[in-house]
């Protein structure tokens, strides 16, 4: 094979800088990567495609992710005769470009960086996915749990009460005379769970009616409106909404609900960190690569406009061508709108 890159098609997939989800920043690095080519003549492996605040990375190390990749076989068939594009390029060299922006600031926590190539696999993503894990450990502590304990109720104390999580469960049935034999059933003492597995119609139901443990705002305003009304321990009422009548029941905040606070909280000060610590790099892109973008909500190469961009052969070939009413008791639409 050539030594050396040849840019052609132009597809990326840059990601957002902001608001990343625990846990997700790993797949958001791998799935940057989406190549599925060898390699062929054109740019000499020793140029540099990027520099990272005095660190090259170079044509080689492009080309060595992107034969990874393609070898691994979980991008299609390996051995497969492809042109590079600079789609293919941008992609393994903003995997690169990102780890490199990355790497003093995670030495300084004592964390090795993985030895990776950018190609995306499974095995790199575990890699990269267990040097975040050590991340996670150095900005929240989560080792130790009165510290834990402290920043939730703080943390608690600060959101408006319907963006705090809250358990729930309830009874939904089809109508308002059928709503009230269940609270006067209840008033009896009758057991919730057991009434709710009996007679909810809503998905809930066969669990008892356990709703889990989430912020109101993400229910329909009515059955918002009646949970954080209650108190711990409360039964609400009937109330009425477009999924039908709602007998409620609000339970203490959990280990689960306290543990959903931990994740948002940790979540945020992973994003704050990452988009930092690449906010801060010197980072230079070849033109021939692309050009760096980080604004916008996305980050990332973006491959240049040029099919035929200086310093590739023309003529290249290649590939051109729900219970509450957000859904389920999970969050999606029928349970978290009220059903």
């Amino acid at each position: 094979m050539p030594s050396g890159l040849r840019c052609q098609t132009v597809i990326h997939n840059p990601f957002r800088s902001v608001k990343l989800p625990t846990g997700r920043l790993l797949a958001v690095l791998t799935a940057l990567v989406l190549i599925a080519s060898a390699c062929s003549g054109g740019v000499d492996d020793r140029d540099v495609l990027a520099t990272v605040s005095g660190t090259d990375i170079t044509t080689a190390q492009v080309r060595e992710g992107v034969q990874v990749r393609r070898d691994s076989g979980q991008f299609g068939a390996p051995g497969r005769e492809i042109t590079v594009g600079s789609d293919e390029v941008a992609g393994v060299l903003t995997n690169l470009v990102i780890l490199q922006a990355l790497t003093p600031a995670v030495e300084a926590m004592g964390i090795t960086p993985p030895a990776v190539t950018g190609a995306g696999t499974s095995d790199e993503g575990v890699a990269i996915g267990a040097m975040f894990d050590e991340i996670r450990r150095n900005l929240m502590p989560l080792d130790d749990q009165a510290a834990l304990d402290r920043m939730v109720d703080e943390e608690l104390a600060s959101r408006d009460p319907r963006d705090r999580p809250v358990c729930a469960s309830h009874i939904l049935v089809a109508t308002e005379e059928e709503a009230q034999a269940v609270e006067d059933r209840l008033a009896a003492g009758d057991d919730f769970a057991s009434v709710a597995t009996e007679l909810s119609t809503g998905p809930s139901g066969p669990g008892g009616g356990d709703l889990g443990c989430s912020p109101p705002s993400r229910y329909v305003p009515e059955f918002a409106d009646a949970l954080v009304a209650l108190a711990d321990g409360e039964v609400s009422a009937p109330v009425q909404s477009q999924f039908g009548w709602h007998v409620i029941q609000r339970r203490p905040l959990d280990d689960s609900g306290r543990q959903s606070v931990v994740d948002d909280l940790t979540a945020a000060a992973l994003t704050d960190w990452f988009n930092q610590t690449v906010d801060q790099a010197d980072i230079e892109i070849d033109p021939r690569a692309g050009t760096w973008v980080n604004e916008g909500g996305q980050i990332g190469v973006l491959p240049p406009t040029d099919p035929n961009p200086a310093g590739s052969d023309s003529g290249s070939g290649g590939d051109s061508g729900s219970d509450t009413g957000s859904g389920g008791d999970n969050g999606s639409a029928p349970d978290q709108s009220g059903q």
